[in-house]
């Protein structure tokens, strides 16, 4: 390996390295919070509870970075991946199978310590902190179910990759990205029906009050509903949440069981009115956009690094495609977490947007105070995060900040 490859490798550590100090930065700033007068949200009792789980939760994020960087950049050092490399080029299969087996072998080591770091999460931080609700069995059949759909899905593209690179060189990647841009959008059409119900059971709401405020709201902004479903989430968890899936004839809302036992009917109103605004405000459809354009990008950077030679070389690695898309995905994926922040900073623009949406809907703009409040408090979420790890990783805003652009809408002057 060169003096280049080692470059390559310091890069790639480095964006590890970076993510995990951003929970560092997490964690100093928690610390400077003392009390919860010093914060105003959680009562002291929530505080500590807070501040524990938080505390547990960004440390072993923080040492799970680390790791799985320092053994993908092993797997290189040591000669692992020329190893698996050579031993494919020597082979009589395809090139296909080539690539999908290099990508399966190097991404699964790296998923085989990623499993470890979720059983640890899940057990010793979910679990520890009264959260995680599931057993054993259930949190291995989830992950089987993951790694499953995951592995369908890589092989799908690979295999794409390899069917355009076969019939059009110069533009393959050009196909390649308006193949994932569609395949996106059909996940998104069918998640709430066919991938969510693989993980959660789900039936119809069954409040009459809360289900005509509900649809009175969408009939109110003239906005038509597939149905209004309850997730059995406490069986797996605590944490409460509540989303607006699908589009077109697939348009339907979600509500954890565990929020309808934590909020009241007016807050869990003013919860949709706020995803509705996702909806009405056109966010989802720009966020495809957003996606779509990175996807892009990202295929054009690929088409254009994996004909460099010298990164393979530089690497100790044979010069053929599976190691070159290999290298490539590694230095794209890298390289992504540092245009994070542009991403970043539009969703949490809309997150602001569909909060002024909701209290202009609802007109009820303490009861969506108060619904955030609790959303925060029940998840114990860190309300201070570091101002870099907000630019970096948050998609919503700190709830203090959120708090204080609500007491600014119109209403509650």
């Amino acid at each position: 390996m060169s003096t280049g490859g080692y470059l390559i490798l310091l890069f790639v550590f480095f964006v590890f390295l970076f993510d995990a100090l951003l929970d560092v930065l997490d964690l100093f700033s928690l610390g400077r919070c003392k009390s919860a007068d010093d914060i105003g949200v959680y009562d002291e009792k929530q505080f500590r509870r807070m501040v524990s789980y938080q505390k547990d939760k960004l440390v072993c994020r923080a040492v799970r970075k680390l790791v799985n960087g320092v053994v993908l950049i092993a797997l290189f050092v040591l000669g692992f991946v020329k190893y698996v490399a050579v031993v494919l080029e020597s082979g009589v299969c395809g090139l296909f199978w080539k690539t999908v087996i290099m990508f399966v072998i190097i991404e699964g080591i790296v998923a085989l310590v990623g499993a470890f770091f979720d059983a640890l999460d899940t057990f010793e931080v979910e679990k520890r902190h009264g959260f995680y609700t599931g057993g054993l069995t259930v949190f291995l059949r989830d992950m089987f179910i993951s790694s499953f759909l995951g592995g369908v899905v890589l092989v799908l593209v690979l295999g794409v990759v390899v069917l355009f690179v076969d019939l059009s060189h110069s533009k393959w990647w050009v196909y390649v990205a308006l193949f994932i841009s569609m395949f996106n959008v059909f996940v998104v059409y069918i998640y709430p029906s066919f991938v969510a119900p693989l993980f959660y059971k789900f039936h119809e709401l069954e409040s009459v009050e809360l289900r005509e405020r509900i649809e009175r709201l969408f009939d109110m902004v003239g906005s038509k509903l597939r149905g209004i479903y309850v997730m059995e989430a406490s069986k797996k968890s605590k944490h409460t949440n509540a989303y607006f899936a699908g589009v077109g004839n697939k348009k339907r809302v979600v509500l954890f069981d565990t929020l309808i036992e934590s909020l009241s009917v007016d807050e869990i109103v003013c919860v949709f009115a706020h995803e509705l605004g996702h909806y009405k405000l056109g966010h989802i459809p720009k966020m495809i956009f957003v996606s779509t354009v990175v996807v892009f990008v990202v295929l054009y950077m690929s088409y254009g690094l994996v004909n460099l030679k010298w990164m393979c070389v530089a690497l100790g690695l044979p010069y053929n495609f599976p190691c070159s898309l290999l290298v490539v995905f590694m230095i794209v994926s890298a390289a992504l977490f540092l245009v994070n922040p542009l991403v970043m900073a539009i969703s949490r623009k809309h997150e602001f947007d569909a909060d002024r949406y909701a209290v202009d809907v609802t007109g009820t703009p303490h009861s969506f105070i108060r619904a955030l409040t609790e959303l925060y408090k029940d998840n114990a979420v860190n309300p201070c995060p570091h101002p870099l790890s907000v630019v970096f990783r948050y998609s919503h805003p700190p709830i203090l900040l959120r708090l204080r652009k609500l007491e600014e809408c119109k209403g509650m002057k």
